[in-house]
């Protein structure tokens, strides 16, 4: 190959001055398209970068951050909604498995002993920097050498801000106690985990709750407060006394003097007699944000244990109304424990950082430094130490990452050792799917659902695959290599290759381009990448998918229906792949609009001429519909559909409106016509299921409802289980068992109506 001087001085000029710039790629919102580096920039709570497109952790000092406002990064938003009554159930979960959310123990990490079994009590939330919406119960499973969720709660959108467990009902069982910042408390049954009672409370705005027999006549009562307010509930929901307070932050109720009332402190600086019900002394500077008590001296009282916001963490005797000691800390502090941790009959403190640092454990009374461990995400919620897997030696827990954009974790570690024994993984919903089928060839079928991402919307989603009993068999590695930037968004079970075993498709994409990859799972539980697309459109993303010998020719294809994610895209198309070649067979005209996406694909002899039709649907409402051996486009159906599914030669479509609709060929008129409209329900359907009997399953609102076609009665609803719950239902006929997804996790429901599942 020979060039000339001319080529070589043309080179020289473009390396010089470079090529002239392309027009910046925006995605659909408007931003500027964003670079690999720019992905893994984290934030905090105050929207300061934590850490750079350089990897680097960054720590910020109080006059660094004291008068920065308390927002949100741009991109970011606070779930903020309307909370909904606890509904009724005729068929109560039978299995439960939800990610551990942001926000690990925010409410606080409890364990207790349940019928002489260890249990983890704690919540976590949808959103980043979100209160807990929802809470679970962790268990050890030796077998397994993990962790397992035995229960998880509804979604409560008024946000969750502590959990106890105690005995304030008066029986002689122990109760699991969900205080809300509403106000409301929820008691349930610790061994049945059942509803007991729903108190509403004056108490909205919701900052603190203690447990305590403040009377000492037993059971216990409730000690909540606001920034503003204290108040004194019975377990039956009896309001006993309140009062004023200031800057109330968080309660503490302890024998903290030489009378034989209890005493109630509150962050904003007072003590109150628990028997006269008067301040009976005011620390002027206030106790900082976080409070315990603890015989830390050994005199028979308990010292009052305040965190400050910075710098210190104090302790008063209450008894003389003086300060005991303080001991200085690097940064400001964000969990505090207190308990003779290794028996040697002394108090220690551990401390938890608020930004990239450790938990330290000091002696309470020299005041020394024992040990630390580092905990590798940003920020501690709550700590707690006890023997969780019942080997007879006890294990510290943490939450950790809150407070910052990225995953979070709960850490437990061995406390002799300080290594980490076990941590969660961070999984972001909604979940996709469920879907039911055999993967591993032993005739009984496996649940699967695929996580949108993972990492706190860092890393890519995974997959789950479930036994029908409910039990977690394995989670993938990341999709698309771990560079599915927008997420995952379809999942579906086929058969591709006809091994008689079926396989996992997921629609993604890879650096915002489309991508379609195909999973193998083996009885070692082990997932194996079997294909992908070779060709990917360049910034449109893969919204739906689906596989189908479309032509009749002996040969699997997949569909894909893509959608816009820059400005740079193609176009709003739906692919067709061939399996052996995994080369680009064809694509569509562009459908719906500029920014649309094809959100549904569905695939049948529609108009009953012996080939069969694709119809996509757009998620503007509208659908297409092709003859699948030509490609020719056939009809377009308008509408503002929302869910389609495809049965038989019935196009179903539901919609923001709440209605069902059924769309059929007419053979007379050669064209599509809608047959069939009802109302279901009175808001938006996020998806739908048709079970083999005829009812509709029906997703709306984060709650699954079950609706009779005929009649329209609705016969049975979930409780609010997070956004996107409902939108697919996976049926089990031989256990009357039904599962269904959302945002809050995966939940299976054994029926009590025999005909439901068949």
């Amino acid at each position: 190959m020979t060039f000339s001087l001319r080529f070589f001085f043309a080179l020289g000029i473009l390396l010089l001055f470079g090529p002239s710039p392309a027009p910046a790629l925006q995605t659909k919102d408007g931003r500027e398209l964003s670079s690999t580096a720019e992905r893994g920039i984290r934030y905090n709570r105050q929207g300061d970068i934590i850490v750079d497109a350089a990897a680097k952790k960054l720590n910020y000092s109080k006059n660094q951050m004291k008068d920065k406002r308390k927002m949100l990064p741009a991109n970011l938003s606070a779930q903020m909604a309307a909370d909904i009554s606890q509904t009724s159930f005729v068929a109560d979960p039978a299995w439960f498995y939800a990610p551990f959310g942001s926000g690990i123990g925010t409410s606080n990490i409890v364990v207790e002993k349940n019928r002489e079994v260890p249990e983890i009590y704690l919540g976590g939330s949808t959103s980043t920097f979100g209160m807990n919406n929802y809470w679970y119960v962790l268990r050890y499973v030796p077998s397994a050498n993990e962790y397992r969720q035995m229960y998880v709660s509804q979604y409560f959108s008024a946000g969750i801000r502590r959990i106890r467990v105690a005995n304030v009902v008066g029986d002689s069982a122990m109760e699991i106690i969900v205080a809300l910042a509403d106000g409301r408390i929820l008691l349930y049954n610790q061994a049945t985990r059942k509803l007991l009672k729903d108190i509403p409370t004056a108490a909205d705005g919701l900052t603190g709750m203690d447990v305590a027999d403040i009377n000492g006549a037993g059971p216990n009562e409730l000690i909540l407060c606001t920034s503003d307010h204290l108040y004194v509930y019975s377990g039956a929901g009896e309001l006993k006394w309140h009062m004023v307070v200031t800057e109330a932050s968080d309660v503490v109720v302890a024998q903290m003097d030489d009378d034989k009332a209890l005493e109630i402190a509150v962050t904003g600086g007072q003590v109150i007699d628990s028997a006269t019900k008067s301040v009976q002394w005011t620390w002027s500077d206030g106790f900082g944000n976080i409070l315990k008590a603890a015989d830390i001296d050994g005199d028979g009282r308990k010292e009052l244990i305040a965190a400050e916001g910075w710098y210190f963490v104090c302790a008063y005797d209450v008894e003389q109304k003086l300060q005991k000691w303080s001991i200085p800390t690097d940064l400001d502090v964000d969990a505090l424990y207190v308990g003779d941790i290794d028996n040697d009959g002394v108090q220690e403190l551990i401390i938890g950082d608020g930004q990239w640092g450790a938990l330290h454990a000091y002696n309470a009374e020299t005041q020394t430094e024992e040990w630390s461990i580092n905990n590798p995400d940003h920020g501690v919620t709550a700590i707690a130490v006890a023997d969780v897997d019942n080997d007879g030696k006890p294990e510290i827990l943490w939450g950790a990452g809150a407070s910052s954009t990225g995953p979070d974790h709960l850490r437990i570690a061995d406390l002799t050792t300080r290594q980490t024994e076990w941590a969660s993984i961070h999984l972001d919903g909604p979940f996709i799917g469920p879907e039911k089928g055999d993967l591993d060839g032993d005739g009984v079928p496996e649940i699967v659902v695929a996580s949108w991402a993972s990492e706190s919307g860092y890393g890519s989603g995974r997959i789950l695959v479930f036994s029908a009993r409910g039990s977690l068999r394995a989670v993938s590695g990341e999709i698309a290599g771990g560079l599915a930037w927008t997420g995952t968004h379809d999942l579906k079970l086929r058969d591709v290759d006809n091994d008689n075993r079926m396989d996992i498709l997921v629609a993604a994409d890879r650096l915002h381009d489309g991508v379609i990859e195909v999973y193998g799972f083996d009885t070692a539980n082990d997932f194996t990448l079997k294909w992908t697309n070779n060709t990917r459109p360049f910034g449109a993303v893969f919204y739906s998918v689906e596989a189908v010998d479309i032509d009749s020719d002996g040969s699997m294809e997949i569909i894909a229906g893509a959608g816009r994610e820059h400005t740079g895209a193609e176009g709003v198309f739906l692919h067709v792949y061939d399996y052996a070649t995994r080369n680009e067979k064809w694509h569509s005209t562009q459908m719906g609009g500029y920014w649309d996406a094809i959100t549904a694909v569905g695939l049948d002899d529609i108009d009953m001429d012996g080939k069969k039709e694709i119809v996509g649907m757009v998620s503007s409402g509208g659908a297409y519909i092709f003859d699948g051996p030509s490609k020719e486009l056939e009809a377009i159906l308008p509408g503002e559909n929302t869910a389609m599914r495809i049965r038989g030669q019935s196009i179903i479509f539901g919609d923001a409106a709440g209605d069902i609709s059924i769309n059929r060929y007419q053979s007379e008129s050669g064209s599509y016509a809608e047959v069939f409209r009802r109302n279901y329900i009175p808001g938006p359907i996020d998806g739908f299921t048709i079970s083999p009997n005829g009812y509709f399953w029906i997703g709306s609102g984060g709650v699954l409802f079950t609706i009779a076609k005929s009649t329209g009665e609705t016969l049975w609803k979930s409780a609010d289980y997070g956004t996107m719950f409902g939108r697919r239902t996976a049926f089990f006929c031989g256990s009357n068992l039904f599962v269904s997804s959302g945002s809050n996790g995966i939940i299976g429901f054994r029926s009590q109506c025999a005909d439901w599942g068949k």
